[in-house]
């Protein structure tokens, strides 16, 4: 009896054009993240110069054409095949699923991952590129067998692999330093939706709070366990990707932070001299100003821009998904 094995596969895709000082231009489904299917002829398409000879290279393979009257171009590239004893199960990449036993796979970067298991029988495994009038590119390796026997195995999967012994023992220190130090919020108020205070600061990044569309109503204000050294405060804002929230910070009715939050990938941080305080007062003062969310996932999904408020873009709202209030590490 022989046990399964995984092999992780990768594979280099890259799409490149001919003669630098053409006018060429692949068509916009083609560039960093797109999708090639497996076992299906891939068309690629795209303008330049008319009569320009515009070449296609798929991994060591290469394609050309002229370009007719109108400038446009159009070849297909190779399908992805895998023979011998190995199943296919699919890719390693974001998508539905992680794009389990997909075969349609995202290309990140140039390079794809798939992963094919053996079967019981071991061999030699080849993954394929190929198309008509093109030479083939593949990988191949060699699945070996697991010897069993009353069904266990004396063969341990790191078995053969080398150590490393050159960086010396595991360091007695922590191999990070603690910059901050995170302070308790108690409680907090608000001019509105005094209901749903709580979750913005319940550590859930599926709930929020936000004011009613007034600039007057639009603040938070936590209150501390007791008084701290307050020197950050980071803010998960609703629409982080796309939106600018115009804001200032007090600690204590002294003005900390006074500016605009800057978009970002989730959290904005903001640090200022160190004020102690209990009370941390966060306002919205002028109306909130947004940009298109126009960035797709590899599978089309639009970016995450935060949880939908249905609020038909309201300018005078403030919108928190969680906040959390810092002070410096002695």
């Amino acid at each position: 009896m022989k046990m399964i094995k995984y092999f992780a596969v990768p594979i280099l895709l890259s799409l490149l054009t001919g003669n630098i000082f053409a006018n060429v231009k692949l068509a916009s489904p083609f560039g960093d993240h797109m999708v090639l299917q497996r076992n299906k002829t891939v068309p690629v398409w795209g303008t330049a110069s008319p009569g320009e000879k515009v070449t296609i290279t798929f991994n060591t393979q290469k394609k050309s054409i002229v370009t007719g009257a109108d400038g446009t171009c159009r070849v297909n590239l190779s399908k992805l095949n895998l023979e011998g004893s190995a199943e296919w199960r699919g890719g390693i990449a974001q998508g539905p699923d992680n794009c389990i036993l997909s075969k349609d796979l995202p290309v990140e970067c140039g390079v794809n991952r798939v992963l094919v298991r053996s079967s019981v029988v071991a061999g030699n495994i080849i993954v394929k590129a190929s198309e008509d009038g093109l030479k083939d590119g593949s990988g191949s390796f060699t699945s070996a067998p697991f010897i069993v026997k009353d069904r266990l195995s004396d063969q341990m999967p790191a078995d053969g692999l080398k150590s490393r012994l050159d960086r010396g023992p595991t360091p007695n220190q922590p191999s990070y330093i603690v910059s901050r130090i995170p302070l308790t919020i108690v409680k907090a108020t608000t001019g509105s939706n005094e209901d749903k205070v709580a979750l913005s600061y319940d550590d859930n990044e599926t709930t929020y709070w936000a004011s009613e569309e007034a600039t007057s109503k639009a603040w938070i204000q936590y209150e501390l366990d007791k008084d701290s050294p307050v020197s950050e405060v980071t803010l998960k804002l609703n629409g982080f990707r796309t939106k600018s929230y115009p804001i200032r910070i007090s600690v204590n009715d002294k003005v900390a932070f006074d500016g605009v939050s800057t978009r970002s990938l989730g959290y904005c941080t903001f640090t200022f001299p160190v004020i102690t305080g209990r009370r941390v007062k966060i306002q919205l003062t002028e109306g909130v100003s947004t940009n298109e969310n126009t960035r797709v996932e590899v599978n089309g999904k639009s970016l995450d821009d935060g949880i939908n408020q249905n609020d038909g873009g309201a300018k005078g709202k403030l919108s928190i998904i969680e906040a959390e209030i810092y002070q410096k590490a002695e």
